[in-house]
């Protein structure tokens, strides 16, 4: 990297940091419109953490639900013991996965493009739109960590899948971080299938016995909430995770299960094309308006911030770039 460069990434680095702590600080800046106070998720993941902290139920799943892992809630609940119970320290934990996102992108994209896109793509994460900000600040049930172990998984994988590196703790460490994210948000799992057939296909370089072993056992290791949790509640998180995909969608009983799935499967498909656009423009800051389960107007965007186009978040970059 030259001195340039690394000037440069210490100071989107400490811009990104910066901005984290400042609204970590004034918090109150940054909640959402639709809620005057702290979320009802937030609420809920505060009080998982204080259950933990005072050893009265360690909960595998966000409360109500049999899916998404409490993973969130155990570190605020560590947070809470050692600088005591606050909503700060509630924030604080997806705070740190925040901030731990700035140097994962950076290492992701230095790995599978070069140090410039990585520096470009830091940026981008360092200051992004109001939106996706005030969701790596709010703990939600584990959405920031989320994302954190995705681009950790891929960035494990790129190594055994180009480099061909077959050292065996990268096949452990693969296992165990899908195992885990698992847990943490079954949204992952397409993404985990993906990865799985990709290493079939190429099964006979990749994968023997030894390496096969190696991944599952510390991919069992990472999942094993998950499968306590469906084996105290038999099923749980499929039964529920089946009856939120069908959604509204109206299929007869006649059908037999197959041609149900098929059905909610192209049904989704068909929906993609409008939520791809929506979550693009909400993500650039756009303000979308949507009625809620009380049929009352809501909102995404962010009332105390400023309306400001999202092409400013840009700006940086072009004076940026000729000094990568």
């Amino acid at each position: 990297m030259k001195a340039k460069q690394r000037i440069l990434l210490v100071i989107i680095l400490s811009v990104g940091i910066a901005l984290r702590v400042y609204f970590l600080v004034n918090y109150e800046l940054i909640d959402a419109k639709e809620h005057v106070v702290a979320l009802s998720d937030e609420a809920t993941v505060g009080l998982m953490a204080k259950h933990i902290a005072s050893r009265t139920n360690f909960p595998i799943f966000f409360y109500g639900q049999n899916y998404m892992g409490a993973f969130e809630a155990y570190v605020a609940a560590l947070l809470f013991a050692v600088f005591g119970i606050s909503l700060f320290t509630l924030k604080l934990a997806p705070a740190i996965f925040s901030i731990v996102l700035l140097f994962v992108v950076y290492f992701f994209a230095k790995r599978m493009f070069n140090v410039r896109v990585a520096i470009l793509s830091t940026a981008l994460v360092a200051v992004p739109s109001a939106f996706f900000f005030s969701w790596t600040l709010k703990a939600r049930g584990g959405f920031i960590e989320h994302v954190n172990l995705s681009l950790l998984i891929l960035l494990v994988f790129s190594s055994i899948w180009f480099d061909r590196k077959n050292s065996l703790w990268l096949y452990a460490l693969l296992g165990f971080l899908s195992g885990f994210a698992l847990w943490v948000n079954q949204l992952i799992f397409p993404f985990l299938a993906a990865l799985g057939i990709l290493l079939w296909l190429k099964r006979d370089v990749l994968v023997n016995n030894a390496r096969l072993l190696i991944l599952l056992l510390p991919f069992l290791l990472g999942v094993l909430p998950l499968i306590r949790g469906n084996i105290v509640e038999p099923l749980g998180t499929v039964k529920v995770l089946t009856s939120k995909a069908k959604g509204r969608i109206s299929i007869s009983d006649n059908h037999s299960n197959v041609e149900k799935g098929i059905a909610v499967l192209l049904a989704r498909l068909k929906e993609l094309p409008l939520k791809t656009g929506r979550n693009l423009s909400i993500l650039f800051g756009k303000e979308e308006t949507w009625i809620g389960e009380s049929t009352i107007p809501e909102t995404t965007r962010i009332e105390n911030l400023p309306e400001i186009p999202w092409l400013f978040w840009f700006i940086p970059f072009f004076f940026a770039a000729p000094l990568l």
